[in-house]
């Protein structure tokens, strides 16, 4: 009777490693093997698998060619956190094999955003003051995760106070979000005799302005802050033109440039002798 000899692959899965019986070798198939005895420093050993399936410590029965490879927890593992572009992270942690140990509560900060969690590279999430219990094959580090904040912007159509009409039309409130651009609403404010100008963070003009529609960014760092914008106007100005309409005698200027919502003042006087 013959038998199908079939190979079977050992990967220590590390560079330096004091091992016995633990080369390539042949096995006849269907018959049990002993598994290989393997050793890391500064590491336990966790098995041997096949892919993700464990395959026992001690035996295993071959039909077909396939690789193991030794999984490894680390004695002492050092946990480190990473702000990801915030600061404050906190001081790194150590943790023994066996041992659980507590995510720290320390909270880092980052202008313009708020912090959500702690994520490893395999996608895991922890929040601070969690349970940290898993036994990794090397160092940890922790990535803080960061959600941009939210923020409101409201048109005010600030009237002057030299005006005598009224302000008609709506400007539609804008929402925006810290480090992306976005246009400002488009004024719909209408004022007769007098021109929009843009927006100013102050009523009086004495803030920081916007032309119409313009793109901002990071008008604020504070979530849910509403920022208001005051529109800006100017009177128009136009000239008025004085017709003698055959007086003989005229004293004044023939035409005079005037604003609105303001008096002309002094109009020319006239005479006419017949």
């Amino acid at each position: 009777q013959s038998y199908l000899t079939l190979k079977i692959s050992v990967n220590h899965n590390v560079k330096q490693i004091i091992y016995e019986n633990a080369t390539n070798h042949y096995q006849t198939y269907g018959y049990s093997y002993i598994l290989p005895e393997t050793k890391r420093t500064g590491y336990k050993f966790k098995g041997w698998y096949r892919g993700n399936e464990k395959i026992g410590d001690y035996t295993s029965v071959l039909f077909e060619d396939h690789t193991i490879m030794a999984k490894w927890t680390k004695l002492v593992a050092n946990i480190t956190y990473d702000a990801n572009g915030g600061s404050g992270a906190p001081e790194s942690q150590t943790k023994n094999a066996g041992d659980s140990i507590k995510i720290s509560n320390t909270i880092p900060t980052r202008t313009g955003y708020t912090f959500l969690y702690w994520k490893d590279s395999s996608g895991n999430i922890w929040y601070p003051g969690a349970t940290y219990s898993d036994d990794p094959e090397e160092d940890v580090t922790l990535y803080a995760q960061w959600k941009p904040i939210a923020y409101t912007v409201t048109y005010n159509s600030n009237k002057p106070a030299t005006a005598t009409g009224t302000i008609t039309g709506s400007t539609a409130n804008s929402s925006h979000t810290y480090d992306i651009e976005k246009s400002l609403t488009k004024n719909e404010y209408a004022l007769t005799g007098w021109t929009f100008t843009g927006w100013n963070t102050e009523a009086n003009g004495s803030g920081t302005s916007y032309g119409n529609e313009a793109k901002v960014i990071n008008q604020t760092a504070t979530n849910g802050e509403t920022i208001t914008l005051y529109a800006q106007w100017k009177a128009n100005t136009y000239t008025v033109t004085y017709d003698k309409n055959n007086a003989t005698e005229f004293n004044g200027e023939t035409s005079k440039e005037v604003t609105y919502d303001n008096q002309y003042g002094t109009l020319p006087s006239v005479k006419r002798i017949y």
